[in-house]
């Protein structure tokens, strides 16, 4: 295990969230003695930026009136300066600044916070050395904020349990990336080490269990390895009252009749945490131990697991070595197989040029070999590479293909691609009725068939689908099961682009500080991982959320990040651009910029007719109108938002028609056309009452009576 971390510079104030949490400074512990003055400074410590005052007080003192709350935020604040600010006090820097608006940690004040750092060093311990893994581990002394309980606070237990089981899931994924390394080094003992570890976490994870299994029979202790058998069947009988799975009794079965270590029987050292390969039959005499077949399993099984895991490299690296096994064997139909795989993972990784060698060459192999599943599974992932490359000609071709092979096939799995590809151009092209049809059909057999990867894009795209057509609810239920479902399968490329998606409805809804919780929560985690197209939406939606919440520094400096981001790969036509150059150009519009503003909207023209997605378009025009209406040109605005209306009417999205027709009624009673002004103002008002009521008494409804107010209508209780 690693050494501990160096001291820290003199006059730090060092903060332990991980474990009993506790504050030291110089080897001395520092106690602050009231729990809410604890727990602000624990929420503001992992929060990386200022946090709002209201969002704080309702946090901490949600059960106060509103400015008894805030007396009690600012006190708190004042007490935990006047504790902690002695250390550097000939510099009179405080720990915690506060402005009119906000609360932040002083970036001046130096601080070592043991949970951002353990989270930091698990990213980057992804691409660089196990070292860094290994210096994470060591400061994972316990769950975040272990025993710390806060009464009658019921958002900030939800915060505490919510940054518990990420920073869990981090610790977790760390020691099972050591443990693959030490078992692929054969090096048990460590292996071993680590998997207790995991264990000691969620005494549950049969896989754990099988592991141990394993690694104390390839140590030659059998003993202990069948020892380990009957604790992992005690555990499960006594806390779930089931029985092991068949793959782990097969396994003990297997060290109880063979005896000695487990290279004696066989056993190959290389089965992947979890990833169901059976251990190969005795050879037969004078045959190879280690059978082609075997190795082939072996390979797609490692496979899958890595690229769930979002290790796209490896999950390449392995496909690549079952193309070679199949080819050498003469399986046209598994190389196939490994060479539609191998472009996925090339895909992933955004080598186009690979991807799309390997993922034509599968649809090829397929076509020949008359097999209709893998032809479809090829055909969507063309299309999906396509539509990322920006050749939309081609992108809906191969969709086409997709829908057409589907719909010759019985093959549930084939359909299902079919119609999640097919489906996710609908809702492109603003059909969402029509893409949620499919897409709920998707679902049923996806679900039908135990396919866990297609049900998650199904019920991903789904709960988008609801979305755009105003049902929020069920948005929100089916994008909240994906997340929890993502989870339990630790499919990375779905846990990036779940929680920006939550938050873009709460955004929708009105919700501000959950959406920008939701999309803090989506950056966070589309930084330990290098995909672009994630990261890109969450900065996005968050420089949304702070834009309307008022933070437009940060909501800036998300932009310019943004900005950053979509320069490093111009093979690549991001459909968050347009979004990025509207916040960029509604940013430049609040300072009084109406030339900037104008050059942005420009660009977000631009980038809507690229991408072909009319909801951008019509979006940029809306913003078009704002300029004109800014600078006192009517006509001029009334012409934008009268497009803009038009292509808001072919799609199916009624926050957008609500929009253009708030805009039209804003702009008529400029030009003095009162009837009009109220045509389209009654005309808003009717929409969003529609919205309210689909959404009944479940939400809140003030952003929707706001927007009633907005179109100067007091008709709320008509």
């Amino acid at each position: 295990m690693p050494k501990s971390r160096l001291p820290a510079a003199p006059g730090t104030l060092e903060i332990y969230l991980l474990g009993p949490p506790h504050f030291m400074r110089d080897g001395v512990k520092v106690d602050l003695p009231r729990k809410k003055e604890r727990a602000l400074l624990f929420y503001l410590s992992m929060a990386g930026r200022r946090a709002a005052r209201n969002v704080l007080a309702d946090l901490l003192w949600g059960g106060l009136p509103e400015d008894k709350a805030l007396r009690g935020l600012s006190n708190a604040v004042y007490r935990i300066n006047r504790c902690f600010s002695p250390a550097v006090e000939s510099r009179h820097v405080p720990l915690v600044v506060a402005a009119r608006d906000s609360v932040g940690l002083n970036p001046q004040f130096p601080v070592f916070i043991d949970a951002l750092a353990f989270a930091g060093l698990t990213r980057s311990g992804r691409e660089n050395s196990p070292a860094k893994l290994e210096e994470a581990v060591s400061l994972y002394r316990g769950d975040f904020l272990e025993g710390f309980f806060l009464r009658d606070a019921g958002e900030f237990e939800n915060w505490v349990l919510d940054q518990r089981e990420r920073l869990q899931a981090y610790y977790l994924s760390a020691l099972h990336r050591l443990l693959h390394r030490a078992r692929e080094e054969k090096d048990y003992k460590k292996a071993l080490e680590y998997a207790y570890l995991a264990l000691d976490r969620d005494e549950l994870q049969e896989d754990i269990h099988y592991v141990i299994m394993q690694l104390h029979w390839l140590s030659g202790n059998r003993a202990a390895a069948l020892r380990q058998y009957h604790i992992c069947r005690q555990v499960l009988q006594r806390e779930l009252g089931v029985e092991p799975q068949p793959k782990t009794r097969e396994l003990y079965a297997r060290i109880k009749s063979a005896g000695g270590t487990a290279a004696c029987a066989g056993v190959s050292a290389v089965a992947e945490l979890g990833s169901g390969v059976p251990a190969p039959a005795e050879p037969a005499p004078g045959g190879n131990s280690r059978p082609a077949g075997f190795l082939l399993a072996v390979n797609e099984n490692r496979g899958r697991a890595f690229f769930t895991l979002g290790e796209y490299d490896r999950a390449a690296e392995e496909f690549g070595k079952m193309r070679q096994l199949a080819a050498s064997a003469g399986d046209v139909r598994l190389s196939g197989e490994a060479t539609y795989l191998l472009g996925l993972a090339n895909l992933c990784n955004r080598n186009f040029a690979a991807a799309e060698e390997n993922l034509a060459g599968a649809y090829r192999v397929s076509l020949a070999g008359k097999d209709t599943r893998l032809a479809v599974a090829c055909a969507t992932g063309l299309s999906l590479m396509y539509s990322m490359m920006g050749r939309l000609e081609e992108a809906r071709k191969y969709s086409s293909v997709a829908q057409e092979l589907g719909r010759q096939t019985s093959d549930g799995d084939a359909r299902c691609h079919a119609l999640i590809d097919v489906s996710r151009r609908l809702l492109l092209k603003g059909m969402a009725s029509a893409a949620a049809a499919g897409l709920e059909e998707a679902l049923l057999l996806s679900q039908s068939a135990g396919q866990t990867f297609n049900e998650l894009f199904a019920r991903f795209f789904l709960g988008l689908a609801y979305a755009e057509q105003g049902n929020f609810l069920p948005a929100l239920e089916q994008l909240s099961v994906n997340l929890e479902r993502a989870q339990q399968a630790g499919n990375s490329f779905m846990l990036t682009r779940l929680p920006n998606s939550i938050g873009y409805v709460y955004h929708e809804l009105g919700d501000l500080n959950n959406a920008a919780a939701w999309n803090e929560r989506g950056v966070e985690i589309c930084r330990q991982f290098s995909w672009p197209e994630p990261l890109g939406y969450s900065l996005v939606n968050l420089a949304f959320d702070c834009l309307h919440l008022g933070d437009h520094d940060w909501a800036r400096l998300l932009l310019r990040e943004a900005e950053e981001l979509a320069r490093r790969d111009d093979s690549v036509i991001w459909r968050w651009e347009c979004r990025m150059w509207l916040g960029l150009g509604e940013l430049a519009l609040r300072r009084g910029n109406v030339p900037e503003a104008g050059e942005y909207c420009r660009r977000a023209l631009a980038s809507a007719r690229r991408t072909r997605v009319r909801k951008n378009m019509a979006r940029s025009l809306l913003f078009q109108s704002k300029i004109h209406y800014v600078a006192g040109d009517y006509g001029p605005a009334a012409a934008s938002a009268g497009e803009a209306l038009a292509l808001a009417e072919g799609l199916e999205n009624p926050l957008l028609l609500f929009s253009c027709h708030d805009s039209l009624a804003a702009v008529q009673r400029k030009r003095g056309n009162s009837g009009a002004a109220r045509r389209h103002a009654g005309r808003a008002a009717e929409i969003i009452k529609e919205i309210y009521a689909k959404i009944g008494n479940n939400m809140d409804a003030g952003p929707f009576k706001e927007k009633l107010q907005r179109s100067g209508l007091n008709c709320w209780n008509k």
